[in-house]
């Protein structure tokens, strides 16, 4: 076990984050969207990915929660339709046709590809515990949540653990993820 205390506590989570290859799993209460945008290009690049957060009145996090759910899905604007009735229609009467292109699917969800990315939400502030663990030979855990100040500028402590030594940790993991 090694520990630090101080800013940047999470370089050497996010490194070994990076390194995984087959699964991540991350229990924080709070997650960026950068960091969960992160997590689902890791998925779609064939990491398996479990994320326990919490979802509360928070608008970062609640959209954070959203990139996670929908995280299988491009969100997009049907360009050419958009072209379309502009160019039949003037550009000033585009405005009143916005509606119709968005019944008709102009902002429509396309299927890109289903990844294996997992998601349990605990609802309201009941979530504490932070916890990262990546194949199940590295696991850390301490006071850093999933966010770009949490990682990089809070003062945070953070226990990492190697090896064998991270076995009791990836099993409360696998625990924590049963019982929510």
């Amino acid at each position: 076990m090694v520990s630090f205390t101080g800013p940047r506590a999470g370089e050497v989570v996010f490194r070994n984050l990076g390194k995984a290859r087959d699964w991540i799993g991350v229990c924080s209460p709070f997650i960026s969207y950068g960091y969960a945008w992160w997590l689902v290009r890791r998925a779609r690049s064939g990491v398996k990915i479990w994320v326990v957060t919490s979802v509360g009145s928070e608008k970062w996090q609640q959209k954070s929660v959203r990139i996670l759910e929908h995280g299988r899905f491009r969100y997009g604007r049907n360009w050419l339709l958009i072209v379309v009735l502009t160019l039949v229609f003037g550009v000033p009467s585009f405005g009143l046709l916005a509606p119709l292109g968005f019944v008709i699917g102009w902002r429509r969800k396309k299927k890109v590809g289903s990844y294996p990315l997992y998601l349990k939400s605990v609802f309201g502030g009941h979530l504490h515990a932070k916890l990262y663990v990546v194949d199940g030979v590295f696991a850390a855990s301490g006071s850093l949540n999933y966010t770009k100040s949490g990682f990089w500028d809070n003062v945070e402590h953070i226990d990492w653990f190697e090896g064998e030594d991270a076995k009791p940790l990836v099993k409360q993991f696998k625990a924590l993820w049963d019982n929510i």
